[in-house]
């Protein structure tokens, strides 16, 4: 009987350094999982190897919005393994949106891109959109 791996699909990008940020999100309690670090000051680590997939929603993965996208999709991620209260969903858009300013994108772009989060992302927060672990090959 052949091996089989266990994988998630919906992955671009792979962090290669870890990446510290205090950010004005402050659970209830300190988080830690294999890849994403968050204490009760918001101080945020996301380590080297965290997987992610870039800018979603159609819009094209632009530099300037790179940063801020590890940083949303670490946040979101937490609120679907329900770690991070979905009240904090709002300031990790606006993070997103801050962040693509910040790092080069036209404002107009970065509001677009704030405003369909606010009207999509809401389901992409909550714990039943976790990603299914698949096999292969099949059993």
């Amino acid at each position: 009987m052949a091996k089989r791996i266990h994988y998630k699909k919906g992955f671009k990008y792979q962090l290669h350094h870890d990446y510290f940020e205090h950010i004005p999100i402050q659970p209830e309690q300190p988080i830690k999982t294999q890849f994403i670090k968050l204490d009760l000051h918001g101080n945020l680590v996301i380590r080297r190897g965290y997987a992610w997939d870039g800018v979603s929603g159609g819009c094209p993965d632009f530099d300037a919005m790179m940063r801020g996208s590890l940083k949303h999709d670490a946040l979101y991620q937490l609120m679907r393994m329900e770690l991070l209260n979905v009240k904090w969903r709002e300031t990790a858009d606006s993070m997103f949106k801050r962040d693509s300013k910040i790092d080069g994108a036209w404002h107009w772009f970065a509001r677009r891109a704030y405003k369909a989060l606010r009207w999509f992302g809401k389901s992409n927060a909550m714990a039943k959109k976790l990603k299914p672990v698949l096999v292969s090959p099949k059993p």
